[in-house]
């Protein structure tokens, strides 16, 4: 009996992990950031904005160097601008449920030392709701638990836009070129 537990227990655990690495889920190494990004500098109109600082903190991990100028670095990795909106309803009483709908938009461009655009600028975008019943009531904190919710995907999304595959193109393109 206790070895049939033990099995099914490795069995649903092997599937499991076939599951992910089948979907395309794979832990983040170091291979994953083409080599023209591995020293960059980070541009941004707000070095300090939470956007900023854990986009910094994965690339570090990753073994990326960050220079403190631009001209230090092959590449320049540009925060063109980083907005968040939300559609807050007024409060008024309804026998209804009320959703609040919050939207961070994040354009971003990566530059050659010469400034010359090896990728886009592109507008990448991220919408949430919160579905409120009509006993909560809306709180500051509701927004303040999105924003890092969207941030923290943003990351995410700008690490795959920087590791995929037309970003790899268009810098081998860039640097192949003598320009």
């Amino acid at each position: 009996m206790m070895k049939l537990k033990l099995f099914t227990f490795f069995a649903i655990g092997i599937m499991l992990c076939a599951l992910l690495t089948g979907c395309g889920f794979h832990a983040q190494t170091p291979n994953d950031i083409p080599l023209q990004l591995r020293r960059i500098y980070l541009d941004s109109p707000n070095p300090y904005s939470p956007l900023t600082v854990q986009l910094r903190r994965i690339l570090t991990s990753l073994n990326v160097r960050f220079t403190t100028t631009a001209k230090g670095a092959p590449v320049t990795l540009r925060i063109i601008d980083n907005k968040m909106t939300a559609n807050i309803p007024t409060i008024l009483y309804s026998g209804n449920a009320n959703s609040y709908t919050y939207t961070l938009v994040t354009d971003i461009e990566i530059a050659k030392r010469n400034g010359k655009i090896i990728y886009g600028p592109k507008r990448l975008s991220i919408s949430r709701s919160l579905l409120q019943n009509v006993n909560q009531l809306y709180t500051p904190n509701a927004s303040a638990l999105m924003k890092r919710e969207l941030t923290h995907t943003m990351v995410t999304l700008i690490y795959n836009h920087i590791t995929s595959l037309k970003t790899r193109h268009a810098l081998q393109k860039a640097f192949s070129n003598k320009s």
